[in-house]
């Protein structure tokens, strides 16, 4: 496995890694603690992910970046936005962080500290959203060792020519 299979297989835990801690948290406003707790870990938990694709990502950038067909622009739009992400998930963490500490200390409402992650949330979502659009805009067809095999004749790796085709199996005597 290369790291642009890698990348590939990565970059869509973090997004649903958010997306579940989201739930978790809005779950937590009526069911209780454990959901919360378990959002923050949830959540801690997700940026090891990030931060693992933003690693693979750099490296299958690397792989790619003068392959024909790859578009410098396109490449810069998602490593821009990656970024962002990296960062907006590095807050959420912190966040978790704090929610661990304040649920032993009680410094401020668990359900404000909730709110707040809540909102973070959805502000998160919208640049993963954002960073998966452009991520999906790169050629994926660099996952395999021998690029050239990995495609058919027509370029499209999914267009599948059966041999049987080229036969008739009718005989019109």
């Amino acid at each position: 496995m290369n790291p642009v299979h890698l990348h590939l297989l990565l970059n869509h835990i973090p997004l649903f890694g958010v997306m579940f801690s989201l739930v978790l948290f809005i779950v937590s406003l009526c069911k209780g603690a454990d959901f919360r707790k378990l959002g923050y870990v949830v959540t801690l938990i997700t940026l090891i992910f990030t931060m693992g694709t933003v690693f693979s990502g750099e490296e299958a950038e690397e792989i790619i970046e003068d392959r024909p067909g790859i578009s410098e622009a396109s490449l810069e739009a998602h490593e821009d936005i990656a970024e962002l992400v990296k960062w907006f998930v590095i807050v959420l963490a912190v966040s978790s962080f704090v929610g661990i500490w304040n649920e032993k200390s009680n410094k401020f409402s668990p359900k404000m500290m909730t709110q707040v992650i809540i909102v973070l949330h959805f502000i998160s979502l919208l640049f993963f959203v954002r960073v998966n659009n452009t991520g999906g805009k790169i050629e994926h067809r660099f996952i395999g060792d021998n690029t050239e095999n990995s495609q058919t004749e027509s370029g499209d790796i999914f267009d599948v020519k059966n041999d049987d085709d080229d036969h008739d199996d009718h005989d019109d005597d």
